[in-house]
Formats: structure tokens, C-alpha cells, sequence
């Protein structure tokens, strides 16, 4: 699989290669309209790993990724059991599935195995530029050293190419 990259300086040629994204990809064989998600990071250098998965932000992955699974579930369970406890009467209706309480936790910066991804284009670029225009110590002491970068993710397409490489091994 390639990964195509675009480096744009004004929000306008953003917006023309989300634009040329969309129209690449607008629909599918079956006449189905693909819909497109977004990530954004504030460093390009940050790839698509869970927080859980990162032992230093700055570290990559490889040496976190040999760690078995079973001790990262567990490190997740942990904590979804202390949010759990220390937040469920802060809800009106209280997440009733597991990974409900993974995206809230993900959204109050607790490590789990979730991305977040956007529908919107508009949204992720604000999450990607925060360091610029938030008024946090820790985002805007080094926003000079910060090139952003949105990943765009088509996950229909995903689905299909994995769907197709499990078909093709024997299970």
C-alpha cells in the first residue's frame, strides 16, 4: 500500500486536496459513496499508534508493539476500571458498551487502544494546529518546532483490502 503525501501552506490548498481526495475516491464500483476519515497531529513524525501503545512520543513503536497483548489489555483494563469508578456519576446516561467508555476515556487523556478519527476535514485541522492557537503551556512553548499533518483514511476501502487478504490465508 502507498501512503500519498501533500504539503500545503494555506488553507485553501488544504481544502483543495481534501477536494481532490474526495474526488478520487467519491465512489465505489458498486455505486456506494465512500465516506473519508481524518486524524490529525500536531508532529508529522507522530504515526498512527494508540497512546497506550506509546511509551515516549517521541519513541517509536516497534520495541512497545513486542510487549504481548495480554498485558496490554490488561494495563487497559486497569485503567477503564479506575475511570470507571472514579467518573460514573459524572454521566446522565453512563456508556453502555466498552467501547463507549474507551472513547470517553480517550477524550479525557486516559491511554487506550483508540484513534480518534473525523468525519470532518475542518475538525481535524483544528486539532492539528492547536498548539497554535491554544493558550495550554505545554502546546504553545513548542509549537516552533510543530509541522502538523492530517491523515485521511478511506475505511471502506480498508475493510475490503483486509477482508480480501484474510480470505486469501488459510484460517
Amino acid at each position: 500500500m502507498s501512503i500519498k503525501v501533500w504539503k500545503v501552506s494555506s488553507l485553501g490548498q488544504y481544502y483543495d486536496v481534501v477536494t481532490e481526495i474526495n474526488r478520487e475516491i467519491a465512489s465505489s464500483e458498486d455505486g456506494q459513496v465512500n465516506t473519508l476519515w481524518f486524524r490529525a497531529e500536531s508532529r508529522v513524525i507522530f504515526s498512527l499508534i494508540p497512546s497506550l501503545l506509546r511509551t515516549n512520543e517521541m519513541e517509536s513503536a516497534p520495541s512497545v508493539l513486542k510487549e504481548q497483548y495480554t498485558s496490554l489489555h490488561y494495563k487497559e483494563d486497569i485503567r477503564t476500571q479506575h475511570y470507571q469508578a472514579k467518573n460514573y456519576h459524572y454521566f446522565q446516561k453512563e456508556p453502555s458498551s466498552r467501547i463507549e467508555w474507551l472513547e470517553v476515556m480517550q477524550h479525557h487523556g486516559v491511554k487506550t487502544r483508540v484513534l480518534d478519527w473525523s468525519e470532518s476535514s475542518t475538525h481535524s485541522l483544528l486539532f492539528a494546529l492547536e498548539p497554535f492557537y491554544s493558550s495550554k503551556a505545554d502546546l504553545h512553548r513548542d509549537r516552533y518546532d510543530l509541522s502538523p499533518c492530517v491523515w485521511v483514511l478511506n475505511p471502506r476501502k480498508l475493510n475490503h483490502d483486509l477482508l480480501n487478504a484474510l480470505a486469501g490465508q488459510e484460517l
